[in-house]
């Protein structure tokens, strides 16, 4: 697989970091105790370069005669592991979508990529040639030097963070400093309303159940305390409703399939942020749900979700969706199956238990929304 690498672009994973050094300098024992000690808090993958030709199979089993009759991928799985062999060489795409739930990757190779790496300096393995190849920068891209010299900061005049490769701590902390210097600061918001309100015979997003404001009003309101930018993710033939009126929107890029054609849609438009995604029937919402969401936000994860009580299943619409959940969520809407609680569900999320029980109750029918008025109005008046 050969590597190219655009600026800031990742190639396997938003955070992720190689390894680097010759044979017998130490790098599988080394990663093998970062992993051990980090791996209680984290879920961690791991990709293994090799540069020499290597069998996963085992001849005689059945695995091994499908390969040997012509099958170009074979895949294995019990209960709790599968195995996909494939006689072919590796897409980066393939590794994106295999790592996406995990935190970070942790790379075994690939010295002379453009990855960001750590480099093994070992007494025992291509010492000199080590030095050489970092200082005229055939070995790129290097965050920090590990090795068992006493003397490397004089050799590399100071110009690298140096560690002994038995401060695994201190190791470990800076691999995670460097991954939390990478986050995606900016949160967007997102106000779903490109749903046709079938029910409700009429949008949605245009009813009033907070004193002047609509209810895209009130949800923009609600956002722009927390959020860069808002926006309103709408069809194109909603655009002149007078309730979009001096609202940013994002119309829809991708055919209209429900709530993942707005999400993946200001994803596209803005493939850097993370976006705290609303539906715009959520009129029990309120401040404080919002502030938690983002408060216990986890960008090592796919996406943060509060976790419905009563059927213990992600609720996809008051989400944060962190960058690489695009790729899942591009995944499941090729394969006709869009439903973004299904994503969530089927991901490694950070869950959260909701603070208001109703405060993600939706509200679909004319029946409904009288309820909803009457429960606001009530609540303002027991205030009053």
């Amino acid at each position: 697989m050969r590597l190219r690498k655009n600026k800031n672009d990742s190639f396997f994973h938003p955070f992720e970091i190689a390894f680097c050094g010759f044979s017998n300098s130490g790098k599988t024992t080394l990663i093998s105790k970062i992993i051990k000690n980090l791996s209680r808090e984290f879920d961690i993958g791991y990709l293994k370069h090799d540069a020499h030709k290597f069998q996963m199979d085992k001849p005689g089993k059945d695995t091994a005669t499908m390969s040997d009759s012509g099958a170009k991928s074979v895949l294995i799985n019990d209960e709790a592991h599968f195995a996909n062999i494939e006689h072919s060489s590796l897409e980066q795409f393939d590794v994106m979508m295999k790592m996406s739930d995990m935190d970070f990757l942790f790379i075994e190779g690939h010295k002379f990529s453009k990855l960001p790496k750590l480099v093994l300096l070992s007494s025992q393995s291509n010492f000199d040639e080590t030095i050489k190849l970092i200082k005229e920068g055939e070995i790129s891209d290097v965050m920090g030097i590990i090795t068992d010299i006493e003397n490397a900061e004089e050799i590399f005049e100071n110009k690298y963070p140096i560690f002994n490769r038995d401060n695994i701590d201190s190791i470990s902390n800076f691999i995670l400093s460097y991954f939390k210097e990478k986050m995606p600061t900016k949160i967007n918001g997102l106000i779903l309303t490109g749903g046709k309100s079938e029910r409700m015979k009429e949008d949605k997003g245009a009813l009033n159940y907070h004193g002047e404001q609509n209810q895209i009003e009130h949800s923009q309101e609600l956002l722009s305390s927390i959020c860069d930018e808002v926006y309103v993710s709408c069809r194109k033939d909603q655009l002149s409703e007078p309730f979009l009126k001096n609202q940013k929107t994002i119309t829809d890029s991708f055919p209209s399939v429900g709530p993942t054609t707005g999400i993946l849609s200001a994803q596209f438009f803005d493939p850097n942020a993370a976006w705290l995604v609303l539906a715009c029937d959520l009129p029990y919402l309120n401040l404080e749900t919002i502030e938690h969401l983002k408060k216990n936000r986890n960008s090592f994860k796919l996406a943060t979700a509060f976790i419905n009580p009563k059927r213990n299943w992600p609720e996809p619409l008051c989400t944060i969706y962190e960058p690489k959940s695009y790729q899942k969520l591009m995944k499941y809407f090729s394969v006709n199956k869009p439903c973004p609680r299904k994503v969530l569900f089927n991901s490694n999320i950070e869950s959260l238990e909701m603070i208001t029980l109703n405060a993600l109750d939706n509200v679909n029918t004319p029946k409904e929304r009288e309820e909803a008025l009457e429960y606001i109005n009530k609540g303002k008046a027991d205030e009053s």
